[in-house]
């Protein structure tokens, strides 16, 4: 995973518009065909006209939000700081190829605050309430990790177990098991990566998904009509973003 599009870079800020909204931000990111991500599969843009990717964003802090130059980065939180455009100095809703930064001014030696992040779901609900957010996210790791816990005289073993249901966990992409690593989440029929759900006790996950292929799987047009997904292998029957 070391292509370049994996890596930070400012020129990668130059189609993001960021707004500060209330207590947080939301990116704004439109695709194009110049961009890597549409020539994949599972790209919500190849299929949805006009979508855009929105990130939201924001802290439980107080402080001086604002927008970021995207060269100051990866330098110092000093140079971010220095690069900062205040929200009430920049007197317009958005501005286009900038990071969303925020200078919070931290008392003593050690300070506590709460940031959400995230795409969809609850992130505009857990933005005014961040730690609420926090602990139901722990509460929720912790009880994916306890799904199977084993005690063996090796503690390696003894991890792997927990950590192969984070994993697992990864596969579902609330409609149907996903396949990880060959054709990154896309909803291959069968293959090995059911069982995991199955041994950690998700066999409602393998029901749903089972449901949604009979629903989605099956082709209603071209030389393939009348056939129920058409090669597990090479064309999926549908894939989740």
């Amino acid at each position: 995973m070391d292509a370049p599009e994996f890596r930070f870079a400012p020129a990668q800020c130059a189609k993001d518009t960021v707004a500060w909204e209330g207590r947080g931000f939301a990116l704004r990111r439109a695709f194009d065909k110049t961009d890597v991500y549409v020539n994949e599969v599972f790209a919500a843009a190849r299929y949805l006209t006009n979508w855009q990717a929105v990130i939201r964003g924001g802290s439980s802090w107080s402080g001086e939000s604002g927008f970021g130059a995207p060269e100051a980065f990866t330098n110092t939180p000093a140079a971010l700081t220095h690069s900062l455009e205040r929200t009430g100095a920049a007197g317009q809703a958005g501005k286009r190829n900038c990071v969303a930064a925020q200078s919070v001014a931290l008392a003593g030696p050690a300070s506590e605050g709460f940031i959400a992040i995230g795409m969809g779901g609850r992130i505009t609900e857990d933005l005014g309430q961040p730690e609420a957010a926090w602990r139901a996210a722990k509460a929720r790791q912790d009880a994916i990790a306890n799904r199977v816990v084993v005690h063996t005289p090796d503690a390696h073993l003894d991890a792997a177990v927990r950590m192969m249901a984070f994993a697992t966990e990864g596969t579902w992409g609330d409609s149907a098991i996903l396949h990880g690593g060959w054709s990154w989440r896309s909803a291959y029929l069968g293959w090995r990566g059911w069982y995991g759900s199955t041994c950690y006790g998700w066999t409602d996950r393998v029901k749903r998904s089972i449901q949604h292929h009979t629903r989605l799987g099956a082709v209603h047009d071209g030389p393939d009509a009348g056939d129920w997904v058409r090669n597990s292998n090479t064309a999926p029957a549908f894939t989740t973003t």
